[in-house]
């Protein structure tokens, strides 16, 4: 999980400013395509690729609307080639700027499926100002999704600035053949209520205390089956536990004090947040 991670880092760098409206995601449900391989205002690895082989392309299987997008990392004279789309600009598989933004979302919501196994997907999302990162949110998992999914990435930032540029990088995993993904309806969230998220139902999911001393507890809006899984920054697993529960106290006293990921999903809802722990 850690060559994922480190890939990532590199995709999600700045250089370059396309044109376009501020303060929306363009083509957030893909719905607009200049050819069914091409999404508007988004570009892709198919762009590096041989004429008739392509690893980004316009699916009917979607959450809302008519079309979504799928990624597929695909075997190209016996090297993976994951599949890879910005708002930025690729060149060798690194992605460069992105599109005019000047809002301090919370939070990005979208709907995926991840059909394959076995493979790490990633959806990066970073916030520039003047060509200086402030703020962003990463979101990763390995786990089966066979059916569209709500997913939730929490945005932290690092400055008190408002950005000036926004880009979002989606991608399969680099290493293992066959690696799937399908993204439709991305959306940012705008300021809640302090940690809280809300689910489709406007129903709030809490992690708190955050910062905390070891013991953090995951509150859900309702009785449900749910699998709570802490990671490191280089998405290795640390704690795993299923439960069925509407809160779930957490004991983290035994991780090295830091930042970690806690990511849990069920009930038809995917949440992830990061948690420091002091």
């Amino acid at each position: 999980m850690t060559k994922i991670f480190l890939i990532s880092s590199t995709l999600i760098s700045f250089a370059f400013l396309h044109s376009y409206g501020q303060d929306t995601i363009p083509n957030h449900g893909f719905e607009q395509w200049i050819t069914p391989i091409n999404p508007t205002h988004w570009e892709s690895t198919n762009i590096m690729l041989p004429p008739g082989t392509i690893n980004c392309y316009q699916t009917t299987n979607s959450f809302e609307g008519e079309y979504a997008l799928q990624l597929k990392t695909i075997d190209l004279s016996g090297t993976p080639v994951p599949g890879v789309v910005t708002l930025g600009t690729i060149d060798y598989y690194i992605s460069y700027g992105g599109v005019p933004f000047s809002e301090r979302p919370v939070a990005l919501k979208g709907y995926l499926r991840h059909p394959s196994s076995g493979d790490e997907i990633l959806i990066g999302i970073e916030f520039f100002k003047n060509g200086n990162m402030i703020g962003g949110g990463l979101f990763t998992t390995s786990d089966s999704i066979p059916e569209f999914t709500e997913f939730i990435v929490p945005l932290d930032y690092t400055s008190n600035e408002y950005p000036d540029t926004l880009n979002i990088t989606i991608l399969t995993d680099p290493y293992v053949m066959g690696s799937s993904l399908l993204v439709d309806a991305l959306e940012f969230e705008f300021e809640t209520t302090g940690v809280s998220f809300l689910n489709e139902n406007n129903q709030e999911i809490r992690c708190f205390p955050n910062p905390s001393n070891g013991i953090v507890n995951i509150e859900f809006p309702e009785y449900s089956d749910y699998t709570i899984k802490v990671l490191n920054l280089n998405g290795e697993v640390l704690i795993k536990k299923e439960i069925h529960s509407d809160i779930c106290p957490l004991n983290l006293e035994a991780l090295n004090p830091g930042m970690y990921i806690i990511r849990t999903d069920g009930n038809n809802i995917i949440y992830s947040d990061k948690v420091i722990i002091r």
